[in-house]
């Protein structure tokens, strides 16, 4: 299992189906301090964990950062990161 540290937090990312999905919209779910969840099948895996680990983030430093404000934010650093050729696209378990 892939774990990524964020603070002093090691949180497990776990690649769910489509089965998961408490809110139908979803493609990732942040449970602080426990879990990333991102799904499979979603439309871009990179830019729906970058933008769980910015939901993590913005729960670890107190930030407060609304959805509003997380997703255009994890839309334009994953572009400017891929257009730079600094990020990959992630590897989803098969």
């Amino acid at each position: 299992m892939v774990k990524i540290r964020i603070g002093a937090l090691d949180y497990p990312v776990k690649w769910m189906d489509d089965d998961w999905k408490e809110d139908t919209n979803a493609e990732g779910v942040h449970y602080p301090q426990k879990e990333l969840k991102i799904a499979i099948n979603g439309s871009d895996p990179t830019r729906t964990l970058i933008h769980e680990v910015m939901h993590a983030i913005s729960n670890q430093c107190c930030l407060r950062l609304k959805e509003e404000q997380i997703h255009p934010l994890a839309i334009m650093l994953t572009r400017a990161l891929k257009d730079a050729k600094l990020l990959k696209d992630v590897m989803v378990p098969k």
